[in-house]
């Protein structure tokens, strides 16, 4: 396993509220190729920080996925308005502080 493929596991668990109930199974959609070994990895971590069923998760990966996949294609819209604006406007900024906390 790569050092990068060891950061994205811990990168999609962290992702995840562990503070509001999910619906199940819990579907993980990413864009890009992941490894079947890599896929396994984010099922074990998030069955045991969730401490749900390894069955209940499911991890869907692929290339262009925001193209073929509408939420994938609004997250990765999202990610890139936030990734272009400044640290100092992200942390002053007072909508996305109430959004935080839902």
């Amino acid at each position: 396993m790569t050092r990068k493929e060891a950061r994205l596991s811990e990168i999609i668990t962290s992702l995840v509220r562990y503070d509001v109930p999910i619906e199940l199974p819990l579907k993980i959609y990413i864009d890009g190729k992941v490894r079947e070994e890599e896929q396994r990895r984010i099922i074990e971590m998030l069955s045991a920080k969730r401490k749900i069923n390894q069955s209940e998760i499911e991890v869907y990966a692929g290339d262009k996925f925001d193209e073929r996949v509408e939420i994938v294609n609004l997250a990765d819209e999202i990610a890139n308005w936030l990734f272009r604006k400044p640290l100092s406007w992200l942390s002053e900024n007072k909508r996305l502080c109430k959004l935080e906390r839902m």
